[in-house]
């Protein structure tokens, strides 16, 4: 019985004609929001459950004021976004492959950027991996 319920769940999918699914036609490419570094943290900051089912696991655009380019402890290299406030340290920290080194290394503190990147939540900063920059300089 449970053979018939197994093939009866997975033969829309196999037949071909009228009757085709969504999974058999290619995906819209998802728009990708755009937001305020400081708007980012702050939805992670006032409800992160929320936040991660807004965001986690999908690309975002994040625009703000370049607080610090750095290396973590395992040389992973990062840009830290935020408001640009004095004495502001949590913000949106966008993760890039040594790849990017180059364009990292054209940045400064205080310049306005956007980067993209897939968000992955929250860990004192907003975490953004496999980032890109998409404007600036």
């Amino acid at each position: 019985m449970l053979s018939c319920i197994v093939c009866g769940a997975l033969l829309p999918r196999l037949s071909s004609g009228d009757g085709r699914q969504a999974a058999d036609k290619p995906d819209k490419e998802e728009k990708i929001p755009t937001l305020d570094a400081a708007r980012l943290f702050g939805a992670y900051d006032a409800n992160e459950v929320a936040a991660d089912q807004a965001y986690k696991d999908r690309k975002v655009q994040a625009r703000g004021v370049v607080l610090k380019i750095g290396k973590d402890v395992l040389g992973g290299r990062y840009v830290l976004l935020g408001e640009g406030r004095e004495f502001e340290i949590l913000g949106v920290q966008c993760e890039f492959a040594k790849r990017h080194d180059d364009e990292l290394a054209d940045l400064s503190p205080h310049q306005s950027v956007t980067l993209r990147g897939v968000c992955k939540g929250k860990a004192m900063n907003v975490l953004l991996h496999d980032c890109e920059l998409v404007r600036g300089k």
